[in-house]
């Protein structure tokens, strides 16, 4: 390893195995944090965006943004949406992230 193209092939290496997964977990993150936004909303079109990336995000980010809402019907959406997404309630699953 002390040749300088051993050097640079090793950082080009690591970018690329950290780079990659990096940057596809933070596009997977974004467009499910705008799918959820749209559910809240009320757009059609985001549960259709949700449930695409859904089985590629961290499961709890619908039950984090439905604790987290304080209006009533935005509530509401974001609760139909994780019923029909998992068939279960968010609120049972909220009250087992709690304990």
């Amino acid at each position: 390893m002390g040749e300088p193209w051993a050097w640079g092939s090793t950082v080009l290496g690591a970018a690329f195995v950290v780079g990659v997964p990096g940057a596809i977990q933070a596009r997977v993150s974004l467009a499910v944090r705008h799918a959820i936004g749209d559910v809240a909303r009320g757009d059609p079109s985001g549960m259709a965006r949700l449930r695409a990336w859904y089985p590629y995000a961290l499961r709890e980010r619908l039950v984090w943004s439905y604790s987290a809402e304080r209006d009533q019907a935005r509530r509401e959406r974001l609760s139909r949406a994780y019923r029909e997404l998992t068939g279960e309630l968010v609120e049972q699953r909220l009250s087992v992230l709690n304990d």
